[in-house]
């Protein structure tokens, strides 16, 4: 695990210790309201007892499944030919007669459709299903066509196990859909309907003859298939799992013999009967895809860094060789070059600086003492939860405001304007026993421009802060407090910056990924409603790091200048407390 997983892993650790704050205090409340609550609750829980098993019965009859989505970029329909001599499909088929509650996929199907709980739809000619209602067919014309024993009383159809042709059903057609699902980014291949085939030899000994007997639509059975198990190993009895898992999770094996096509054309016909030309063409279709599944965020073989194209290019040309003093300066140049495919780059340029043009890049986050920061910041917001275990009342409320940003460097090569930015977040109010004292935790978006020469770098930050404060209030309706507080900031958008002009200067502007900071300020209170603050924000630490050096300077490895920023903010905030 890389160094950026890990600070991202332990920024969403405290950032859910933030949550678990708001959730903590927000059920904060006087003693008597808490009992109340409380009885409330069991009075509830004893009125929804009786309509429980109710409950639990209707989830396991009706479970929920996701069903494809009707808009999805791409698709593609299959047709495969499942045959149950196959060992990973010899659990559809196996015990021929049931067993106790243990029974075939067949014969699970075949008893559902006999009892009327899921509709069975014609098998045409040309293998293609249409799964409407003029195409439901009964499943006592079923048992004339095909000759299958059983007998009617009083209008009800009974067919015995033995009578149930399971053992002569050993292949399914089952059609699929393969799909990429753009609104969660992700492949899927799910079924959509099968068909059982039962092969049965003629009088004369020759090859066992195909006849399908209806199709199944899976979103009609897959209810049903979640309350059925299958065995999934030979050597272990305990290895099972439900006909809706092995169907979802694509356990089964089978031929490709057809796909959507607009000639409607199997793969036999365009394959015009050779066996060599289908095999071929099943492995081509299979090939894509996998080769789609894959590549579906780009080939991973293929790398756009120009670091890696200009070492492998260079490294096969000059192997064995004497690199000369250009190519060896080359060579170094561009191996210092930020790299195009780091996990969180993205190309930002053009703009302009000094009239000229230039390209800007982003490159991977750099920060320091970030263990310090956290420790330090989970210190007061547990000393905050002790405070506020005891609170009376809690208020929740909406914050905003506006920055107004004070970039100040350690050195004067580079200089910075100031340039507004805003906030917006949810913020707690827990007012504890101590007669004046509160407790402020939010999590704030924040977004600043800042300005570096010519050059304007946009800053996305999540702020969690947690400040005590000290007020009293003027008869009730006026109030003012003072405040006092650390405040972890997480950069949530691009971290470093690299822009070179046509003179050949090379900058790098780097922000830190966390910064821990404090704030000093006060504020004003109107009734129980609204709030104005003025507060000052004091970063502990650096918050950006910046370069800048010549590109003969770096071919000698060499760096003219390197400075450190420190970002100040003055905070004018407004919050409304529901």
């Amino acid at each position: 695990m890389t160094k950026m997983n890990i600070r991202w892993i332990v920024a969403m650790v405290l950032f859910a210790a933030h949550c678990s704050l708001f959730i903590s205090t927000a059920q904060a409340q006087p003693r008597q309201r808490r009992a109340q609550a409380q009885q409330a609750q069991q009075q509830k829980a004893q009125q929804a007892q009786g309509g429980s098993s109710m409950s639990q019965r209707m989830r396991i009859q009706y479970p929920t499944a996701v069903d494809m989505p009707e808009d999805v970029v791409w698709r593609r329909d299959i047709y495969r030919e499942i045959d149950l001599n196959h060992e990973d499909n010899a659990g559809l088929y196996y015990p021929v007669e049931p067993m106790g509650r243990q029974m075939n996929l067949f014969t699970y199907v075949f008893r559902l459709a006999l009892a009327g709980y899921i509709p069975v739809y014609e098998y045409n000619l040309d293998g293609n299903e249409v799964l409407e209602s003029d195409t439901k067919v009964e499943m006592k014309s079923i048992l004339d066509n095909y000759h299958i024993y059983y007998e009617e009383k009083d209008g009800k159809i009974k067919v015995e196990n033995s009578d149930i042709p399971s053992p002569e059903v050993k292949l399914y057609y089952l059609k699929e859909s393969a799909y990429f699902d753009q609104a969660n980014s992700t492949f899927h291949i799910k079924p959509q309907a099968f068909c059982p085939v039962m092969l049965r030899e003629d009088d004369f000994g020759g090859e066992a003859a195909k006849y399908p007997l209806f199709w199944v639509k899976y979103s009609d059975v897959e209810p049903f298939l979640s309350r059925q198990t299958i065995k999934t190993s030979d050597i272990n009895d305990a290895a099972v799992m439900t006909l809706d898992d092995y169907f979802a999770m694509n356990k089964y094996r089978g031929k490709i013999y057809k796909t959507a096509n607009r000639l409607g054309k199997t793969l036999m016909q365009i394959a015009q009967g050779d066996s060599t030309k289908l095999t071929a063409e099943q492995k081509r279709i299979e090939a894509e895809l996998e080769a789609f599944r894959n590549n579906i965020f780009g080939a991973p073989e293929k790398r756009d860094s120009l670091d890696s194209l200009a070492m492998a290019s260079d490294s096969k040309k000059l192997k064995g060789q004497k690199r000369s003093r250009p190519a060896e300066e080359l060579l170094r140049f561009l191996r210092r070059r930020p790299r195009l495919s780091a996990p969180r780059a993205s190309l930002i340029g053009p703009c302009t600086m000094n009239n000229e043009q230039c390209t800007m890049k982003s490159e991977g986050r750099n920060s320091e003492s970030f263990i310090l920061r956290c420790t330090l910041f989970i210190i007061h917001c547990t000393f905050l939860i002790t405070l506020s275990a005891q609170a009376q009342t809690v208020q929740f409320g909406l914050r905003g405001g506006a920055d107004i940003i004070d970039m100040q460097f350690t050195s004067d090569a580079l200089r910075s304007a100031n340039r507004a930015g805003f906030f917006l977040g949810p913020q707690l109010r827990i007012h504890t026993p101590v007669v004046g004292l509160t407790v402020d935790v939010a999590a704030l978006y924040d977004q600043r421009d800042l300005r570096v020469e010519t050059q304007t770098l946009k800053q996305k930050t999540l702020q969690l802060p947690a400040n005590a404060r000290l007020g009293i209030d003027l008869m009730g309706v006026v109030g003012v407090y003072l405040s006092i507080g650390p405040q972890l900031n997480f950069n949530l958008g691009e971290s470093t910056f690299y822009w070179e002009d046509l003179k050949g200067y090379r900058n790098h502007f780097t922000l830190q990924e966390t910064t821990l900071g404090l704030n000093l300020g006060g504020g004003v209170t109107l009734g129980r409603h609204l709030e104005a603050a003025l507060y000052y924000n004091i970063p502990l630490g650096k918050t950006a790091d910046i370069t800048w050096d010549t590109i003969v300077d770096a071919l000698q490895d060499q760096t003219m200048h390197r400075a450190r920023s420190k970002t100040n903010a003055w905070r004018i905030a407004l919050t409304y407390y529901f």
